[in-house]
């Protein structure tokens, strides 16, 4: 089965299925094209004559008093929820700042994903959700939009809540966690190229069709420092652990997708 599997990846990278994405996390932006995914939905949904409208709450004055709340949630005819977009409830400039940020941006995109509803009964974005940790003073939010194809964006944002200012990726690192950022880096690397392991398995494995190089291309991407950086995404999970939203290169598919990974830092 496995060898199956690893045929079948093999054949989408030889024959050059690529898809191209768009993504903005921490303000790094890379292009898509998804016309043909539209179309092509738009003619699957052709007979569907049920019509589709979605709901849109606001925030009650009770959720207000939250930490973090929904701004704004949108649910299907059916009562389901696809998209919420989340409020920080911090006076400071830096917070009132990021909350528009994140309204403009993610509004806007539900907005017209709720239009592609209403006309086709679809939408290449699926849902918006999020995910918020607190340990002692840090607030980790956590804001994800998914697609099809198992694409998944993220969008992180740390703030001290008593300060109501940004904590950046040094102050986790070396600050609260301890550890030096060149070990760190080490460590992300290390992290990274396991991932890579575990979704595509060893080298020789590939080499059985061929596909040896182009294997060892994308782990040395995966593992680059172009692609890892103290910059990279990272925020405070449940356990108050380094959680890491990497970018892993892949064999089939897209090119790249980004990854979850909660380490043990």
């Amino acid at each position: 089965m496995k060898k199956f599997i690893l045929g079948f990846a093999v054949g989408l990278v030889i024959c050059g299925i690529a898809f191209s994405v768009f993504i903005i996390i921490n303000k790094k932006e890379i292009p898509i094209n998804n016309d043909e995914v539209i179309i092509a939905n738009n003619k699957e949904n052709e007979n569907n004559d049920r019509e589709e409208h979605i709901i849109k709450e606001e925030a009650s004055e009770t959720e207000k008093n939250e930490l973090v709340y929904s701004l704004y949630k949108y649910k299907d005819s059916e009562g389901n929820e696809l998209y919420s977009i989340p409020y920080i409830n911090i006076n400071s400039e830096e917070a009132n700042k990021i909350n528009k940020e994140i309204e403009e941006f993610y509004k806007s995109e539900v907005e017209e994903a709720i239009k592609e509803i209403e006309e086709y009964s679809y939408a290449f974005l699926h849902e918006v959700s999020y995910n918020f940790y607190i340990n002692d003073n840090i607030l980790s939010l956590v804001i994800l939009k998914e697609y099809d194809w198992d694409i998944v964006y993220y969008g992180v944002y740390n703030l001290d809540i008593n300060k109501g200012t940004i904590v950046t990726n040094s102050e986790i690192i070396s600050n609260i966690k301890g550890i030096d950022e060149d070990i760190y880096l080490d460590i992300l690397k290390d992290i990274c190229k396991q991932r890579f392991i575990e979704a595509y398995g060893e080298k020789e494995e590939w080499k059985q069709f061929n596909a040896g190089e182009e294997y060892e291309t994308q782990l040395n991407r995966t593992i680059s420092e172009d692609n890892l950086s103290i910059q990279t995404p990272i925020f405070l999970n449940d356990k108050g652990n380094i959680a890491v939203i990497a970018n892993i290169y892949s064999l089939a598919g897209g090119d790249s997708y980004y990854r979850r990974i909660d380490t043990n830092l």
